[in-house]
């Protein structure tokens, strides 16, 4: 009898440490957390910060341009301008009596004398002749800038800027007034494209007269 009962405590010995190796290997093996790393967002605070910087400067810069070419702008429109009245007599070699610009100072209306009749040319940044037609407005009078001793519109021109150097080329227009003195009357316009100053410059003597 005591042979029996030990016979069958071993076997349930041996069942227990075989469940507890089966219970053992099924269990999930422990997962091991990685630690949260700041190295990434560090660097993509630093990038973050970077760009802003670099488009910072590159702002100031574009601004700096900005203002560099607004103080020249002046200086160019002007001399452009009388480009625009050497490039319209140059076509047929005639002589202006009239030049206006638009409100964008990009394009120049020049009319020429050109034997009996009159024409309008219309001429770009560039110096080129984008436009041209007869002037319907020609008159007689307007021939008489071809006559000796007149200036040229062009020195008229440079004779007001040379009393406004800040000024930039609204119009200028050969007329004649109540004496039949012929003059050149030139008017100037500020950056903004408002009234600066008119002169009246004489035809024959250059001599420089401020209205208004």
């Amino acid at each position: 009898m005591k042979t029996t009962r030990k016979l069958a405590f071993v076997p349930a010995i041996a069942l227990a440490f075989t469940l507890g190796a089966c219970s053992s290997q099924n269990d999930p093996a422990p997962v091991e957390s990685e630690p949260t790393s700041t190295t990434a967002t560090s660097e993509a605070t630093q990038s973050s910060s970077d760009d802003d910087r670099d488009d910072d400067a590159d702002d100031t810069a574009e601004s700096g341009d900005d203002d560099q070419a607004s103080a020249a702008s002046g200086v160019s429109s002007n001399e452009q301008a009388l480009a625009a009245v050497a490039a319209a007599e140059g076509v047929n070699g005639g002589r202006a009596y009239s030049l206006e610009t638009n409100h964008q100072r990009s394009e120049w209306k020049v009319k020429v004398v050109e034997g009996n009749e009159g024409r309008i040319y219309v001429i770009d940044q560039s110096g080129n002749v984008v436009r041209n037609e007869i002037d319907d407005d020609f008159d007689e009078d307007d021939k008489h800038v071809t006559d000796a001793g007149i200036i040229s519109l062009a020195d008229a021109v440079k004779a007001a800027l040379a009393e406004r150097p800040d000024g930039y080329l609204e119009s200028a227009d050969f007329d004649d007034n109540d004496d039949n003195k012929f003059y050149f009357e030139v008017e100037l316009e500020n950056e903004a494209g408002g009234d600066l100053a008119e002169f009246d410059i004489d035809a024959e003597s250059g001599a420089v007269t401020v209205e208004g």
